[in-house]
């Protein structure tokens, strides 16, 4: 059995995967922003110990993962928790990109900081980062967000080499679009800058991409958990694991093709031409 902290277990992801980790014997801690919400009485019905804790806070970081330690040490921290922006990058303002990356990069870093003095102590650990498909490949309207999940990547492959020597496994998940994010279907549903002089193009690319998407069958997120539960428990996991058809293809396209070459992908596989 491990000790396992999982962040943003409100729902989503990090609900489904405290609910996994426990269903396979883990002793599992979920932080959740608020305890009065119906998700945290299903898991602690389940065994799951949850824990108040908001990422962006840093006082709160620290005084939860004490608690945490205080029972005993962390076999595993995984950061799940992020937000989600959808707006193009000249519309972005301030405050949003300043909120996407106190969440998104700042909040996985804080919680790194928490935890590893514990873990090299002990010389034994295992970090893992959710990141997305916005990770591999940027798309129009999603900058910010991407740029957020590129730093995490960035972020996580400096600590895998800096920690490695301690005995700490660093793993990076990157799912594609699966029903608890549905990240298409957000950034659709969200997009109403009339008015805006990148409506008609970029209304047209993420058109074009819904009908792609809504022609699939919805994916199992079964995967998506599996990736994290070995991302924790295989030492012989890899250090990054695309989640998703999409997602492997983006990945295997961003080894080994240029930009304008994964441009042209994207399009014809959507139905556009670039110049669109």
């Amino acid at each position: 059995m491990s000790r396992v902290l999982i962040t943003g277990c409100s729902s989503g992801f990090g609900f489904e995967a405290a609910k996994a980790f426990r269903g396979r014997g883990d002793d599992v801690f979920a932080t959740v922003r608020d305890l009065q919400i119906e998700s945290v009485a299903e898991l602690r019905a389940l065994g799951v110990t949850p824990v108040v804790l908001d990422v962006s806070d840093d006082v709160a970081v620290e005084q939860g993962v004490a608690r945490v330690l205080a029972g005993g040490p962390l076999d595993a921290l995984v950061n799940n928790a992020g937000i989600y922006l959808q707006a193009t990058v000249e519309e972005t303002s301030d405050a949003q990109a300043y909120r996407m990356f106190e969440t998104n990069v700042l909040g996985p870093l804080r919680m790194i900081r928490a935890v590893l003095p514990s873990m090299r102590a002990r010389k034994k650990g295992v970090i893992v980062n959710i990141s997305s498909t916005a990770g591999i490949a940027a798309f129009p309207r999603l900058g910010l967000y991407a740029a957020s999940k590129f730093a995490l990547t960035a972020l996580s492959e400096a600590l895998y080499l800096e920690t490695k020597p301690f005995g700490i496994r660093v793993r990076l998940v990157e799912p594609g679009n699966f029903p608890t994010t549905d990240i298409f279907r957000k950034a659709l549903g969200s997009a109403r800058d009339f008015g805006s002089p990148y409506e008609a193009h970029v209304g047209a690319f993420w058109s074009a991409l819904s009908s792609f998407q809504g022609a699939a069958p919805a994916p199992d997120v079964s995967p998506v958990i599996e990736a994290m539960w070995r991302a924790v428990h295989d030492p012989a996991s890899p250090f990054q694991q695309p989640v998703g058809a999409e997602a492997q293809a983006l990945a295997d396209a961003r080894r080994g093709q240029s930009f304008e070459t994964i441009e042209r992908i994207v399009y014809q596989t959507i139905g556009l031409h670039p110049a669109v």
